[in-house]
């Protein structure tokens, strides 16, 4: 249960670190 939790926890941080990265090219581009 716990090991799955943690996945869970690693796939939004992956997913936050993506639109992150995302806003942090538009900015850049601008």
């Amino acid at each position: 249960m716990k090991s799955r939790s943690w996945l869970k926890l690693g796939n939004l941080c992956r997913e936050h670190a993506n639109l992150i990265d995302q806003l942090c090219s538009r900015t850049r581009a601008t």
